[in-house]
């Protein structure tokens, strides 16, 4: 059986509302619309990013879909991770799709960049790290492989964190509607 795709119930939407407005309040007030989907395949995953299994995805939709009417963005979730995670889990992954998406801003006085329609202007935000690798180059090669330094500099990052897994998250209160 081949991804089959649904809109998400509408706690879907309310529970991202709630995370734009604690953390990107700016594509709010530029007017930015995102639809959210759920994808589902019984025989393995229903994303694909790169070729590896991804729980969520963003998109920007092209300017001759968002002038037929559709949404700024398009975020699609894995419908099994969604039915088997928290709250928390949720919110997570809904935050970090949405951290992807950041608005274009003019050169000559940092306002929103809009397009023919009038639509605010996006682009995708890239991680802040990322990392993938083999196994066995690392067993082979140790710390000159290039998979090791990698996972070396993001340690130096967050080393100066402190790490509050297993404690009460740091979590967006998100207020359900009634």
């Amino acid at each position: 059986m081949s991804t089959t795709y649904s809109d998400c119930p509408p706690e879907v939407s309310r529970t991202a509302d709630s995370i734009l407005l604690s953390i990107a309040s700016e594509l709010i007030d530029a007017g930015v619309t995102v639809a959210y989907y759920f994808a589902a395949n019984e025989n393995g995953p229903a994303l694909n990013h790169n070729g590896w299994p991804a729980k969520a995805m963003v998109k920007i939709t092209s300017l001759k879909d968002r002038v037929s009417g559709l949404s700024d963005a398009r975020i699609w979730i894995d419908e099994q991770t969604w039915h088997d995670s928290d709250d928390i889990e949720r919110q997570s992954l809904l935050a970090h799709e949405l951290e992807h998406l950041e608005l274009v801003r003019k050169k000559q006085d940092g306002s929103v960049k809009r397009d023919d329609c009038g639509r605010p202007v996006l682009k995708i935000r890239k991680h802040d790290f990322q990392i993938g690798g083999f196994h066995s180059i690392v067993r082979r090669y140790g710390s000159a492989a290039h998979e090791a330094m990698a996972l070396v500099e993001v340690r130096q990052v967050w080393v100066q964190s402190e790490f509050t897994f297993g404690e009460e998250p740091d979590t967006i209160p998100i207020k359900e509607s009634a």
